[in-house]
């Protein structure tokens, strides 16, 4: 990955801009293996792990209420929903999950 590309990827990643237009080939954000950037992962942090050891699991639907309100939004024509679902995460092989240190701090 060219620095320019890095920088595009690392300004994206910190100001979530969604970068349009950009040349960015996101098949080649390698470092030995596929690198996903992540903002909510503290500074010079970094976590390397297996996907096949670590899944999304759903524990119910995916719950969608719609507004039945009559006042200022049905003046304005709008509509509210809330959407709620309960997921949680599954780690099978602990071992197979590492927290590295990228830059001494």
């Amino acid at each position: 990955m060219s620095k320019d590309s890095l920088a595009v990827t690392v300004r994206r990643a910190v100001t979530r801009v969604d970068g349009r237009g950009v040349p960015l080939d996101q098949g080649e954000c390698k470092i030995w293996v596929r690198a996903v950037l992540s903002t909510t992962l503290p500074a010079r942090i970094a976590l390397v792990l297996d996907p096949n050891v670590v899944s999304i699991d759903t524990l119910g639907g995916l719950d969608i209420e719609w507004s039945t309100e009559s006042g200022e939004l049905f003046s304005r024509n709008q509509i509210q929903a809330r959407v709620e679902t309960r997921i949680g995460v599954s780690v099978y092989q602990p071992a197979a999950t590492y927290k590295v240190a990228t830059q001494a701090a």
